[in-house]
């Protein structure tokens, strides 16, 4: 019966009831309440079905949420703790920004009321469709691409063959992670350089591992000496370290992008404002990198692709 109730309720997304109670604790611990009719109008439910989503999640933690009849609304108790998630910051500000890239009320989103809020756009950086469908194909089974790339490095661009294995993400852009059958090495190759995908196929010979990839380094950070106390203090909160310490850890292959965004990679004095953390175990995340102290001035292959 609920699946026909669904079928006739609004073309949006359809999720099981696992879904619909992980929206319900959403609510309740972002907005401190839901009603049935939250169900009913992001869901495409019967308003049965909504009540029966409500006694569910109430079967499995009766002590975070409590029925109010003056507001006809169900309210998250003084007590209130998670059971569906982590109730994490994290998970909020996920939601929020679903919400600015699809809007309110398109069943995406389970953010009911917002604040006041905005984003800090980058520049956008487009790839296609169809560019990322083939990527995708290719890691699966393990196919070889040609493609066309402008580098950097080059006037021109090169036709060369890449063997797919991995995408990343440095917060900026997307790459691809991939063999490169000219160089013979892993490299990051930028989709928003590469200028045509001509084919793929069945990958002829035998590549090495990746070990830059599969190998993590841990990375031990603090706050700049050089900061006056309150300052540091400041910093330790805004990172959220531990005993004034942050660890991070990070696939070698990354490793570039991560210390660069931080600012840890740069050896010119620069006031304590303006660079608020330093690697303590430089030598160390150098070493295990397989990189000299020289490494701020070399960049990886991803940016010279």
């Amino acid at each position: 019966m609920e699946e026909q109730n669904e079928a006739r309720g609004p073309q949006r997304n359809r999720w099981g009831q696992a879904r619909r109670l992980d929206f319900v604790e959403f609510r309740l611990l972002w907005d401190g309440k839901i009603n049935r009719s939250d169900l009913v109008e992001f869901f495409g439910v019967s308003m049965p079905q909504a009540s029966a989503d409500m006694d569910q999640y109430k079967s499995q933690a009766h002590d975070n949420v409590t029925y109010d009849p003056s507001e006809k609304a169900y309210k998250a108790t003084p007590g209130f703790t998670p059971v569906r998630s982590l109730g994490s910051t994290d998970e909020y500000f996920l939601q929020l920004l679903a919400l600015q890239a699809y809007g309110p009320g398109q069943g995406t989103s389970f953010v009911g009321w917002a604040p006041p809020w905005a984003l800090v756009e980058c520049p956008k950086r487009n790839v296609e469709p169809s560019m990322l469908i083939t990527t995708l194909k290719a890691i699966r089974a393990g196919e070889s691409l040609e493609i066309e790339y402008q580098s950097l490095s080059r006037p021109t661009p090169l036709r060369r063959w890449i063997t797919p294995t991995a995408i990343a993400n440095d917060e900026f852009r997307w790459h691809i992670r991939a063999w490169c059958h000219v160089r013979n090495r892993y490299s990051d190759f930028n989709f928003g350089r590469i200028l045509k995908i001509y084919g793929a196929q069945k990958r002829e010979i035998t590549i090495p591992q990746d070990d830059e990839w599969e190998t993590y380094i841990d990375l031990e950070i603090r706050a700049n000496p050089a900061l006056t106390d309150t300052q540091r203090r400041v910093a330790e909160l805004d990172y959220g370290m531990t005993d004034g310490v942050l660890t991070m850890r990070c696939r070698q292959a990354l490793l570039f992008y991560l210390l660069r965004r931080l600012r840890l990679d740069e050896d010119e004095p620069a006031p304590p404002q303006q660079r608020q953390l330093v690697l303590v175990n430089r030598a160390d995340v150098f070493k295990a990198a397989g990189r000299s102290s020289d490494y701020s001035a070399r960049p990886t292959e991803g940016s010279q692709n």
